[in-house]
């Protein structure tokens, strides 16, 4: 072989071997897509994770409001009614402290409440529990850090609260907390992170708000972030994964939005996804379950219920590009044909 095609063989080849090495795409922020739907379209209702599913609790669809106990169970992708409370209720937000449901507040079909209901799945008994808020309650989030729940502003009927209060399932006890959020705001989202309790937007006296908040449960202290929401929003639902919060849909003041915005306490990064919601909704409650986030219904911007199951996956995991390794076979075979046939005519000449 003459230098000149050794040359050119050991070219294709280095160029082979570096084109064909495949890549991955960045990966996605998240990928979104509709699993399910629910039994009929609500919103206003809450949501909790029992460690093996998502139970959706309440609701209104317009026309009533819901006593429903609905049971979604991801391996199967399948939404069924569990049962009923002993009452109605909406606008109530839940948590699971590991035994039990605990709903509070709200609203049913007649008045607005402060009561504490207590739901077991496994026996579908409701409790109605000894201990009731200060005042009546709507548009309030709540949260489990594992030894109490907290529950965080909302609207009593005259005002918007800026009141937390922290709920002992065990003894049925409520403590007024001495922090308060820095003005009364309801129709907020708030996570637990294991060392703080994060609470985004809502809307105060004034309108929308893109505040985040932070409460430290150990301190009794509330502080609001220098980092903020991308635009003021209201009915918001949010889901926490352990590394970040996600925070989903909502109202900006004017109509529904599609958003999903990822926060990152550790470094403060607030950023706006670009992957969205189905369409605009807000008044949805959602579920994590320790792989993706599930939201339930909620109302669309032109103000229908929606029946939707959306499950939202972080990362949404890379994808590997082969388009290198093709490319370096096409060049390599070319410059081998362009290489045999040079060779051939010098061979003639």
């Amino acid at each position: 072989m003459s230098k000149t095609k050794l040359l050119i063989a050991t070219f294709v080849v280095i160029l082979l071997a570096l084109t064909a090495i495949p890549s991955v795409r960045a990966s996605e922020d998240a990928v979104v897509e509709v699993v399910a739907h629910l039994p009929r379209a609500q919103y206003r209702s809450s949501a909790v994770w029992t460690g093996t599913e998502a139970l959706v609790i309440g609701g209104t669809d317009d026309i009533d409001v819901f006593a429903d106990v609905v049971a979604f169970n991801p391996m199967e992708n399948n939404a069924t009614l569990r049962g009923y409370l002993s009452d109605e209720t909406m606008t109530s937000p839940a948590i699971w402290d590991g035994h039990y449901v605990f709903i509070f507040a709200g609203e049913n079909s007649s008045s607005r409440q402060s009561r504490v209901l207590r739901y077991d799945p496994a026996s579908n008994v409701t409790t109605v529990m000894g201990a009731d808020l200060p005042t009546t309650r709507i548009g309030a989030s709540a949260v489990w850090d594992g030894h109490n729940a907290y529950v965080l502003g909302g609207h009593n009927g005259t005002a918007i609260e800026s009141a937390v209060f922290r709920y002992n399932t065990t003894t049925d006890i409520f403590t007024v907390m001495s922090a308060r959020m820095p003005v009364g705001t309801g129709g907020t989202s708030a996570v637990w992170t294991g060392t703080g309790i994060y609470i985004f937007g809502g809307k105060t006296a004034s309108g929308a708000t893109d505040q985040i908040l932070r409460y430290d449960p150990q301190t009794d202290t509330m502080s609001e972030l220098n980092e903020t929401l991308p635009s003021p929003r209201f009915h918001t639902s949010a889901a926490w994964d352990g590394e970040d919060a996600y925070i989903f849909g909502g109202n900006d003041g004017a109509r529904a939005i599609a958003d999903i915005v990822r926060f990152t306490p550790a470094t403060g990064e607030v950023k706006l996804l670009a992957e969205k919601l189905p369409g605009p909704r807000e008044m949805t409650s959602v579920a994590w379950d320790g792989h993706e986030a599930y939201v339930f219904g909620g109302l669309s911007e032109l103000m229908h219920p929606l029946d939707e199951i959306v499950s939202v996956r972080p990362g949404g995991g890379g994808e590997v590009d082969w388009t290198g390794l093709w490319l370096g076979v096409i060049i390599a075979v070319a410059v081998l044909i362009v290489v045999s046939i040079a060779g051939v005519m010098l061979r003639k000449k």
